[in-house]
């Protein structure tokens, strides 16, 4: 007989990932690579600031869908993604994550060449209570007093830099509540990581492509107008950023969310400590007492799962 714990299982079944040990551990490491390649990319971006924002989105996006179709063309997938399309609801969503990755690349990019790193650090800091919340209101997982107590700490760190500021904090909340909806679509796609990021890069290439035209008409291109090491750097945006979100999208489909969630809090520890003491990015006093009210967030948080977990493993053992 085997009993489970109702207070982390959501009523709706959680599709592409399974229990078995084996699914759990390639998922974890397609997660940790690919947090630490997002965390590493900052470098690379850094690296393009001279390219203004729009040249380098445009470059990001159509790199992407040439490394993406490339490989499901070489895998032998392509007919199997077109069938894919063919599911009208599927093409929605596709859609709609797709609009959600365009305004997360360009608002990460933005912050990333103008010296809001942190903002970007914060942001992904937390995005796992936004998923806590889209798991509790669509996926009807119950919420925990110490998970309730997380998201109001976070929530008054947020109305502190808020007040302190005197402005929203728009680049950390807005990076943060897209990639939240984000991630609950892609999860439910019935499509696999490859095939829907292909799609995704390859509804935003013709409008990058005409962008780049546009550019090159107007003598404002920079690629294959500057220098060797800015042309390889553009082109290998396709692989900075299409094998990452891969390898983010197969752990979402092997791993419950809220390991997930919990497995995020690498890639804005590696930004934050990047900001601090390689760019040298001012904290501030208002800055810092908000990250410690979403740190102790997310502490709590942690271990109210963690604690929960190890319940659960005792009440699933056989009797």
């Amino acid at each position: 007989m085997r009993t489970e714990s109702a207070l982390h299982r959501p009523l709706l079944a959680e599709p592409g990932h399974s229990g078995e040990p084996s699914m759990r551990r390639s998922g974890f490491a397609y997660g940790l690579t690919a947090y630490l390649w997002f965390s590493a990319s900052v470098f690379w971006f850094k690296a393009v600031a001279h390219v203004p924002v729009w040249e380098v989105l445009a470059h990001r996006t159509i790199w992407s869908a040439v490394l993406l179709i490339a490989i499901l063309a070489v895998t032998g997938r392509l007919a199997a993604a077109r069938q894919a399309l063919r599911d009208r609801s599927t093409r929605l969503t596709l859609a709609g994550t797709t609009l959600l990755m365009g305004f997360s690349w360009y608002v990460y990019i933005w912050a990333v060449t103008n010296d809001h790193i942190l903002e970007t650090s914060l942001a992904y800091y937390i995005s796992p209570l936004i998923k806590v919340l889209l798991g509790c209101v669509f996926l009807r997982e119950r919420l925990s007093a110490a998970q309730a107590v997380s998201v109001m700490l976070a929530f008054t760190g947020m109305v502190i830099l808020g007040v302190s500021y005197g402005k929203i904090p728009v680049i950390s909340l807005g990076l943060a509540m897209v990639s939240g909806w984000y991630g609950f679509l892609r999860k439910k796609l019935p499509v696999d990581a490859t095939t829907g990021l292909a799609f995704e890069s390859l509804f935003l290439t013709p409008a990058a492509l005409l962008f780049v035209s546009y550019l090159l008409h107007q003598e404002q291109l920079v690629f294959a107008h500057s220098d060797v090491t800015t042309d390889l750097l553009l082109v290998a945006a396709g692989l900075t950023t299409g094998l990452p979100l891969v390898w983010y999208c197969k752990a979402l489909k092997r791993l419950p969310y809220s390991t997930i969630g919990l497995m995020m809090y690498i890639m804005p520890s590696l930004t934050f400590l990047i900001a601090v003491f390689i760019f040298r990015e001012p904290i501030g006093t208002a800055r810092l007492v908000t990250f410690c009210f979403v740190w102790t967030s997310l502490l709590i948080y942690s271990y109210d799962l963690f604690r929960h977990k190890r319940v659960l493993r005792g009440s699933t053992r056989p009797v």
